[in-house]
């Protein structure tokens, strides 16, 4: 016979708050990342107290996301043999 440890569940919105208050849409980001380990109950989803405990040993990585460099048209150089006509 397997013995099942009982680990409670939190809803996102209740580890937000054991964990000081952070957004729970921080928390949500994460999941989304695959940041943090969940377990879903049909379209629930929860955070276990190992999960939690984790998070306040290392705390959640960084959401920074490298910026794309936005286009911007370059005008030709000065000297470049690019001639503006006139019509």
């Amino acid at each position: 016979m397997k013995a099942y440890s009982e680990a409670q569940l939190f809803s996102v919105e209740d580890a937000a708050k054991v964990l000081g208050g952070i957004s729970p849409w921080t928390i949500r980001k994460h999941i989304q990342y695959g940041n943090l380990k969940v377990t879903r109950i049909g379209r629930r989803v929860f955070l276990d107290s190992e999960e939690l405990e984790r998070i306040r040993m290392d705390g959640l990585p960084s959401l920074g996301h490298p910026r794309k460099p936005e286009s911007v048209p370059v005008p030709p150089a000065v000297g470049s043999g690019v001639l503006a006509t006139s019509g």
